[in-house]
């Protein structure tokens, strides 16, 4: 994909509602900004826009879903136009996951917040409704013994159901 000579990150890929494309959203982030593409067959990208940030509300990285009309209209009557405060303390690189088995949406995350970037835990929220949000805890911490294997920080988690 060749849609930017600018140095990018953190991309996330879904389908299309319909089901007969896909959006790619990637962060470009030494400019500050998300840009978005759509494809047909997941090998051609149209560019579709850049999406500015600035001020207090400076996400880095990110993932996307697909959102019914009725849930952005319920997520813009709740939260408005302002960050969403869906993470308590310091958190980033979230991807988000719709659960079929569940009916349920999850955001895994990174911790964050710690010198260096030094992240080590990677945490899961979830919710019913996009609104109320319920932490689910560490689901992995690389410094346990659940991966002895691991010799320093960890990032940007990636989620998939099976």
């Amino acid at each position: 994909m060749d849609q930017t000579k600018k140095a990018v990150e953190g991309v996330g890929v879904c389908q299309s509602i319909d089901g007969k494309s896909w959006i790619v959203m990637y962060d470009c982030y030494g400019d500050g900004h998300y840009q978005f593409c759509t494809s047909q067959d997941l090998k051609t990208f149209q560019w579709v826009q850049d999406t500015q940030t600035k001020g207090k509300f400076t996400p880095r990285h990110g993932t996307i879903i697909p959102i019914t009309q009725a849930e952005k209209d319920r997520l813009l009557l709740h939260y408005g136009n302002h960050a969403n405060p869906i993470l308590p303390d310091f958190h980033a690189d979230p991807e988000v996951l719709y659960s079929n088995q569940t009916k349920k949406y999850y955001i895994y995350s990174t911790t964050d917040g710690f010198p260096g970037w030094g992240g080590w835990k990677f945490n899961v929220f979830s919710s019913e409704n996009l609104i109320d949000w319920k932490d689910e805890g560490t689901m992995l911490d690389v410094k346990s013994d659940q991966v002895p294997w691991a010799v320093g920080n960890a990032w940007a988690p990636c989620i998939e159901e099976q």
